[in-house]
């Protein structure tokens, strides 16, 4: 998945500081990871791509895991 530039079809806080954005895809989800800039709401920097899920539920568990798996190396 690209970068996108449109508006996700929604978000999930995955933690404080960790975003999912969702984009409705075919028969799923894909979504990109960004993590908040506290200092310029409603902006922050993208991390990683979520490959096609098939809901939402399914995204962010890959998201977390994903997020688990670059902090331990």
């Amino acid at each position: 998945m690209e970068h996108r530039r449109e508006e996700p079809s929604g978000s999930v806080e995955l933690e404080k500081d960790y975003i999912l954005k969702l984009y409705t895809a075919g028969s799923g989800v894909e979504g990109e990871v960004v993590m908040r800039d506290l200092n310029s709401p409603g902006t922050g920097t993208h991390l990683f791509d979520v490959p096609l899920q098939s809901s939402e539920e399914a995204a962010a568990s890959w998201a977390v895991t994903a997020l688990r798996a670059i902090r331990e190396g």
